[in-house]
């Protein structure tokens, strides 16, 4: 599904079991994002609330996909 972000598929990397646990929010947060921009600003607050840092993404506009390495 392809919001108004512009993300439509969004990939965790990292050691921290919690990960699988913060995708629906981040969907939620792409949901509700008009720009990739803020969809950015809004994950990086919503992963630092619970201590995690990003460290590189990976954004493939083709196929609409975020891939973000974590820390923490």
């Amino acid at each position: 599904m392809i919001n108004e972000s512009g993300v439509a598929q969004i990939r965790l990397r990292g050691t921290n079991p919690q990960l699988a646990s913060m995708l629906p929010g981040l969907y939620n947060l792409a949901g509700r994002c008009t720009s990739i921009g803020s969809f950015l600003d809004e994950a990086v607050r919503y992963l630092t609330s619970v201590r995690l840092s990003i460290m590189t993404l990976e954004y493939n506009a083709s196929t609409r996909e975020i891939t973000l390495m974590v820390r923490g």
